[in-house]
């Protein structure tokens, strides 16, 4: 049987959908000197890109590869010199939920310092929810229109955003199975899924529940923060491999979706992935040693006590302590594991291997599961 619990992270996922709001007439301006690595504010949950609007900031966006459109707030709007006109149209969001949304504006010229684009169109709408979920102000989403002209590198190694020149030499190239955003077809434990690539998800493997074979105990479930609200997710470990190309994950954490089949930033950590919209490719590489003497980690030391561990050496900063953990707290089992099942060495590289782990934590009201995730950490 399912065991249901309630988890204690939050998740950013923004899937609009929206026909008709694009241009396709936009245009774009390359420095003459490529590679050319965008600036990029964060890269905690999603890639959050700076970028100036018709002269107006620099101002941070979020890199959606899983939207057909822009987003902007109406703070920023309505400082272009374009006016905000009405026009209906159907916002769809990551679970499948639809939304109305009335206005549009032309973005006149996207200046990411050496590449620009113009004329882009961009829905305005409210954005408040994904600057509290960041934890800044958030002007808006660069939805996958934005790069149909460029060949965009996203490396979840060294946390960058770059415009190539040329896709990676000797990476295996797999066509796109839509012609408006990179989904690529995966096996997933032996069933054949077109799953999105999604820039914007900080969650791992978003599947439909019925391809959810998941092992026995490990599944659970957790609040995922939307665009446009927040939606309840069953979660646990897949009992099987996903292939993506010629890229193994054994045994990834999955969640249950309502909506499109997705991989988001736990999924694609530790990858480089080049998009080429215009030839409707994506290359996807695991890249090796991608940060030379750092280890994968959550930003805290598991010490084993007789029955339980204790976190200790929690680094503000990292996952942990923006969690919330603090030195002393009790952990009860990790990933389902307790501590006599697993020793120091096994549970250090189990972490290292993993997206993100679930601690099953000893807190006064009873055992509250937290997900957190595994990332690079300099020595």
């Amino acid at each position: 049987m399912m065991r249901l619990c309630q988890a204690a992270i939050l998740v950013i996922v923004t899937i609009l959908v929206l026909p008709g709001c694009g241009s396709s007439a936009a245009r774009t301006n390359l420095a003459a000197h490529l590679p050319a690595q965008l600036s990029v504010r964060g890269f905690r949950d999603a890639p959050l890109v700076e970028v100036t609007i018709d002269g107006i900031g620099p101002v941070v966006m979020v890199l959606d590869t899983g939207s057909t459109v822009c987003v902007l707030g109406r703070e920023v709007a309505t400082q272009l010199p374009s006016p905000i006109r009405s026009q209906r149209r159907i916002l769809i969001n990551a679970e499948g939920q639809s939304s109305e949304v009335e206005h549009v504006v032309r973005m006149g010229t996207l200046d990411f310092g050496a590449v620009q684009v113009h004329d882009m169109d961009a829905i305005v709408t409210d954005v408040e929810a994904l600057s509290r979920a960041f934890g800044e102000r958030i002007a808006g989403v660069l939805g996958y229109p934005v790069f149909a002209n460029l060949l965009l590198e996203v490396d979840y190694a060294s946390r960058s955003v770059t415009i190539v020149r040329a896709p990676p030499e000797g990476a295996a190239a797999q066509p796109s199975m839509d012609s408006r955003l990179p989904v690529l077809r995966a096996d997933v434990a032996g069933v054949l899924l077109d799953i999105l690539i999604d820039t914007a998800s900080s969650g791992g493997w978003a599947l439909p529940i019925e391809r959810m074979q998941l092992e026995p105990g490990s599944s659970g479930d957790k609040r995922i923060q939307l665009i446009d609200g927040v939606a309840t997710v069953i979660d646990g470990r897949l009992d099987g491999v996903i292939r993506l190309g010629e890229i193994e994950f054994d045994r990834p954490l999955v969640e249950s979706t309502r909506g499109t089949a997705r991989a988001g930033a736990r999924a694609l950590d530790g990858l480089r992935i080049t998009f080429d919209h215009r030839a409707g490719m994506v290359y996807v590489e695991r890249v090796t040693d991608a940060v030379p003497g750092a280890v994968r980690g959550i930003g805290a030391e598991l010490r084993p006590l007789e029955h339980t561990w204790e976190l200790w050496s929690v680094q503000p900063g990292l996952p942990a302590h923006a969690l919330g953990l603090r030195d002393g707290e009790i952990v009860l089992a990790v990933d389902g594991m307790r501590v006599d099942q697993i020793d120091p060495g096994a549970l250090r590289a189990h972490i290292a291997s993993a997206g993100r782990v679930r601690l099953d934590l000893l807190r006064a009201h009873g055992v509250e599961p937290v997900y957190v995730p595994v990332v690079y950490i300099a020595r």
